[in-house]
């Protein structure tokens, strides 16, 4: 069997990285009642800088609307979630978190907060900085290709997602 090339490797270690990861946080929230489709929906909801449409919350997970309905379904009988009918167009409902997600958020967001302090510690902030100005090239080359080269737009998830509402 022939050896894999760095540019192999490299491509196994940022999946094998990124699943390990979920994995340590889904294990660190599984008391909670909280799997990764569960968590990550009301993580966005709890740092989006206002109320999302279920469209929108589909958007940032990157989700099709169906699947998401179901997972709303499962969250609203579960008492995670309400949703209210938004005010400028009928047709759409906003999902809101209830005073059980806004606590759980608070736990969620610590657990995320210290498994990523804990798989970071092993690297410098001038080594992280490095990582991060390639891993972004990169991502930034894979999206232009995704998108044939066109400038390609902001994930919905990226944007969700770079700082919590509540540490700004």
């Amino acid at each position: 069997m022939p050896a894999i090339c760095a540019e192999q490797h490299f491509g196994y270690l940022v999946k094998d990285l990124a699943t390990l990861w979920r994995e340590i946080i889904d294990r660190r929230l599984e008391p909670l009642g909280l799997s990764a489709a569960r968590w990550q929906p009301l993580v966005v909801l709890y740092r989006a800088d206002e109320p999302l449409t279920q469209s929108m919350l589909a958007a940032a997970l990157e989700i099709e609307a169906p699947t998401l309905v179901r997972l709303l379904d499962r969250l609203d009988r579960d008492g995670w979630i309400e949703r209210h009918r938004c005010p400028q167009d009928r047709r759409a409902h906003h999902v809101v978190l209830t005073p059980r997600a806004l606590q759980a958020c608070a736990d969620i967001e610590d657990v995320l907060d210290r498994t990523r302090q804990e798989i970071l510690s092993v690297a410098g902030k001038r080594e992280l900085r490095a990582c991060i100005d390639v891993l972004e090239r990169i991502r930034g080359q894979a999206l232009q290709l995704r998108h044939d080269g066109a400038p390609p737009p902001e994930s919905p998830l990226t944007r969700m997602t770079r700082v919590p509402r509540r540490a700004r």
